[in-house]
Order: C-alpha cells, then structure tokens, then sequence
C-alpha cells in the first residue's frame, strides 16, 4: 500500500480504502493476499517494482491484482493482492510459479515458524529480481 505513493500522478490507487482500514484495524492485509519473503546474495540492493494486473470482465474468477516486489539489503518481500469477479470461487487465471526454496510464504501462515533462511538466493545480478518481479501474470 505505502509503494503506491510512487504512482503517476492521477492513476487510480489499487488498494481501496476499506483495504487500508482492513490493515489498520485488524493488522492483517486486505483478502486474497498472498505474501513472501526471500533472500538476496547482495547486501546493499535497494529495488522496488509494482505491477498492475488486469483481466477485464466481470465473469472472470480474478479480474484485476496489483504485485510488488521489494528488495532491501538481503531480505526480498513479494505481496500479491487479488480483487474477484462476477464469479469469485477458485484461482482463477493467475499463475504463481515457484521454484522449490526460493521464497517462503509467510501470509497467510502454512507454518508456524518460518525457517530461515531459504535454500534458494537470488542475484546478485540485479536480472534476478527483475525476473521475479514479472514471475506473477496472467496465464496465456
């Protein structure tokens, strides 16, 4: 929510009020979130990227996602964010690959405890993280 001050001026925000209140008066982000976190080889990257995602009409499962990926020092964070259709049951069309050990999941909780750190790095070519950042799409 807070990379979305970033946004060229007069684009619409894809986090909605209700989501902000959501975050502020529970502590947990907006539905049909999805949150990971990764390590990074180079520790003085600084990289941020956002996409919007979209899928008009209404009788698709998911019609619109807003990804981000951050990285800072070793620590990458990728938040998906979701918004249903007409017909919101299921995954929809969104494709969320993973390689084994790259990123763990974090919210919502699978485990109890998070092992750190993951098997897998990214980088340090900064290519790396600019390929996960376009990993999260719309399936062709």
């Amino acid at each position: 929510m807070v990379y979305e001050c970033v946004r060229k001026k007069g684009s619409p925000a894809f986090y909605s009020m209700a989501d902000r209140k959501h975050l502020l008066t529970r502590g947990m982000p907006p539905p049909d979130t999805l949150i990971w976190i990764g390590r990074y080889e180079d520790s003085y990257s600084l990289f941020v990227e956002g996409h919007d995602l979209a899928n008009p009409g209404n009788e698709n499962v998911l019609n619109k996602a807003f990804v981000a990926t951050f990285a800072m020092g070793r620590l990458i964070i990728q938040i998906f964010t979701a918004r249903r259709g007409l017909y919101g049951e299921g995954r929809g069309g969104i494709g969320i690959p993973r390689k084994e050990g790259d990123l763990l999941q974090i919210w919502p909780f699978r485990e109890h405890v998070v092992r750190w750190p993951p098997p897998v790095s990214f980088g340090p070519p900064l290519e790396d993280i600019q390929e996960l950042a376009k990993r999260i799409g719309w399936k062709g």
